[in-house]
């Protein structure tokens, strides 16, 4: 909340926590539009984006060096691809897995093969209605993330 006083208190930036941030101030300045979020929404917010990206990435990495163990011959075109690109010296950085296409191959391909989430499970808190469909609230909603592939 500090970041906004700082700015000059109109902008917590653009991504998503600056946009949760400014949704938590609308709920602290009485936002009518209903887009609001209040505090202890804004932190299960933040530590359901934190435990879900640990564990999506942990799951990612462990299924490719397992992908790359099992198959010597792309670990070395990997390696082969990270010196072009980077050399002997230079650390690779996100922008620099921008120019590896093969890396970026292998890892979409560990994605489809093993998603770190075959689905998203959700509850509704009150009813809603999705098209024509009316959806009770307490229903649980699973959508099947390994059938969209």
């Amino acid at each position: 909340m500090e970041l906004g006083k700082a700015t000059g208190g109109d902008s917590y930036g653009n991504d998503l926590l600056g946009l949760m941030l400014a949704a938590n101030q609308g709920a602290m300045n009485g936002n009518a539009r209903g887009l609001s979020m209040g505090l202890d929404e804004l932190i299960d917010e933040c530590k359901t984006f934190f435990f879900a990206g640990h564990e999506t990435t942990a799951t990612l990495l462990t299924f490719t060096f397992l992908l790359l163990a099992t198959h010597p011959e792309w670990q070395e075109r990997l390696r082969e691809e990270v010196l072009e690109v980077c050399g002997n010296t230079q650390i690779p950085t996100a922008d620099s897995l921008n120019n590896m296409k093969l890396v970026s191959m292998v890892i979409y391909e560990t994605l489809r093969l093993y998603p770190p989430a075959v689905a998203l499970f959700r509850g509704t808190d009150t009813d809603i209605k999705l098209g024509s469909k009316l959806i009770p609230a307490g229903t649980v909603i699973i959508v099947p993330i390994i059938a969209w592939h």
